[in-house]
């Protein structure tokens, strides 16, 4: 989710004031205490609830722990802004400042009997400020960047030959990664942009997806990259034969092989149900296209169409219909953590089939043998 990269950021505040930000178990202080040595607790995670008449504050951790802190007249409050790894441009706030959804970092001690005391640190991000950041940096990555597929690569010139989208449709256009090129990449099981670890030129691979920041030249045939975010992805069609709410899992045939795969989706997943108007947008036209016909979808960015959808319940998935996913390649070809999950495909696939070549050996099968239009490809290395 895009909080990711804002908690470890608040992570790089605390190391940077000289402080570890590994939290403290007060169950397993007993020793500790045995020596009269003491401990501190440190807890990075979002804020449920506060509670200003009791002076307490609860915060779910990055492992769902729910943890409620107590705070006196001796917390420090501090507020920075979202990114900075430093307390250089931290404001003193109160309690009144902070609201359910902030990002905190506590850090307090743990008493003799093994409690935690009220916290004495309290470094607050505003999830006001992270989502007017995000959003900043989504609208960033719109107006300078590009997605597309890796065709060759050229390590001597560290230049990148990318099949990018482009209002026209696609276009090759070289990208020229210098040596002060921040990588990332999604790893296997990955789900979202803001999850992808760094990287390297050397990790990149023909057939890979990569979405770069930078600026395009005049005539728009070269790219210098700041920023290149890369991955290796597939997409597929399947027909559900089974689902698993409780799991937040289903079961499909893929539709080019009937081999049965398993699809986990997680919180970050994208699932939605496709409209009318989007398929619309995507089926091919023969001859001029309805008077009444949307924007080609090379146009617009079907990832973007989709997250203003409506998110769908697992549970409301039936068996006999049509999905596409669309997920990261991982060690186990016979189960897909979904990026994206998108169901009421039947008359786009149908459609689609219509025109396909033979079905393709390529990991990106839907593209290949269905022939999507190239915006789809932003569904697996979206936007921030």
């Amino acid at each position: 989710m895009k909080i990711v990269s804002f908690t470890l950021a608040l992570i790089a505040v605390f190391f940077s004031a000289g402080v570890s930000a590994q939290t403290t178990n007060p169950a397993s202080v007993n020793s500790a205490n045995a020596a009269n040595t003491p401990k501190v607790y440190q807890l990075v995670g979002e804020v449920t609830a506060v509670d200003k008449t009791a002076n307490q504050v609860s915060i779910k951790t990055k492992t769902n722990e729910v943890v409620a802190l107590s705070l006196d007249q001796n917390t420090d409050y501090k507020r920075v802004p979202p990114g900075e790894t430093t307390l250089n441009k931290a404001v003193a706030v109160t309690l009144a400042d902070m609201t359910v959804g902030d990002q905190v970092y506590a850090r307090g001690m743990i008493s003799d009997n093994g409690n935690r005391a009220p916290v004495r640190q309290l470094v607050i991000m505003s999830h006001v400020d992270i989502a007017r950041k995000h959003e900043q940096e989504r609208a960033e990555w719109r107006k300078r960047g590009i997605v597309g597929s890796i065709k060759a690569i050229n390590p001597t010139t560290k230049e990148i030959a990318v099949t990018a989208r482009v209002p026209e449709g696609t276009r090759m256009i070289t990208v020229t990664a210098g040596d002060a090129v921040r990588y990332r990449r999604y790893e296997p099981e990955s789900v979202k942009f803001s999850s992808a670890l760094p990287s390297s030129f050397a990790e990149l691979k023909v057939g890979d997806q990569v979405r770069a920041l930078g600026d395009k030249s005049a005539d728009g045939t070269h790219f210098a990259a700041e920023e290149i975010v890369s991955g290796t992805f597939r997409t597929l069609v399947g027909t559900v034969t089974e689902v698993n709410p409780a799991t937040a899992e289903i079961k499909i045939n893929e539709l080019n092989t009937k081999k049965p795969l398993i699809v986990v989706t997680k919180e970050e997943s994208m699932v939605r149900r496709m409209s009318p108007e989007l398929i619309a947008m995507l089926v091919p036209h023969k001859g001029a296209p309805p008077a009444n016909a949307s924007a080609p979808a090379a146009n617009k960015n079907v990832e973007e169409e989709l997250e203003k959808l409506k998110t769908q319940q697992i549970s409301e998935l039936q068996p006999g219909e049509m999905v596409i996913v669309t997920s990261t390649i991982g060690k186990d070809a016979s189960r897909l953590t979904a990026i994206a999950l998108i169901s009421g495909v039947n008359p786009l696939v149908k459609a689609l089939q219509a025109n396909a070549p033979p079905p393709s050996k390529s990991p990106n099968q839907l593209n290949t043998a269905l022939g999507l239009p190239s915006s789809m490809q932003s569904i697996g290395i979206g936007l921030p």
